[in-house]
């Protein structure tokens, strides 16, 4: 009976990991889609320029865990762990970067305006730093068939406030975009997000 429950158990694992590399490369694709559509339509717009580094950075990070899944090697794995970090640290920073592009597309402000945002470029940069040369933030990979993850370092809370803070800055600053449309298709849109 326990040898059955073993078996299904594997085909169950088996079944969530295929549809994880799945979802990622799911992701991949549209947000690279996205980011091309944006680039050749509305690059002139600082919404869309705002846009398109949200999306570039997100489809880095789901280019680095589509290849974490095709890794041959530990160290491979290893590498393209890092290697997602170049999108995982800005993230923040382009969400805020996008609401506060939001904001001023609806005639307001963002508190900290564009400092805010230059902070939190100049922060994922700081994370980004810490990632590649030392393991502070993060460190000694888990490399499984499962889920290969790195493991928090010790400054790993900083980077989770500072993606905490960033992220709820920006949340507030699209809902006050979202108040402040004048147009109920405008209102919609900014719901979405």
């Amino acid at each position: 009976m326990t040898w059955s429950l073993d078996l299904m158990d594997m085909d169950i694992l088996a079944m969530l990991m295929g549809l994880d590399r799945a979802l990622a490369a799911a992701i991949l694709l549209t947000s690279f889609s996205l980011l091309a559509y944006v680039l050749t339509h509305n690059i002139l717009s600082s919404d869309g320029r705002a846009f398109a580094a949200l999306i570039a950075f997100v489809a880095i990070v789901y280019g680095g865990d589509v290849a974490v899944h095709n890794a041959a090697s530990s160290a491979d794995a290893a590498f393209w762990l890092r290697f997602q970090w170049l999108g995982i640290a800005f993230v923040p920073a382009a969400y805020l970067h996008l609401s506060h592009a939001l904001l001023r597309t609806v005639n307001s402000r963002s508190p900290g305006g564009r400092y805010a945002v230059i902070g939190a470029y100049m922060l994922g940069v700081g994370f980004l730093a810490l990632t590649i040369a030392t393991d502070l933030v993060v460190w000694d990979g888990v490399y499984t068939a499962a889920a290969a993850h790195l493991r928090a370092g010790p400054l790993f809370w900083l980077f989770a406030v500072y993606f905490a803070g960033t992220t709820v800055l920006g949340a507030v600053n699209i809902g006050t975009a979202r108040e402040r449309a004048i147009t109920r298709a405008t209102r919609r849109r900014l719901t979405y997000l």
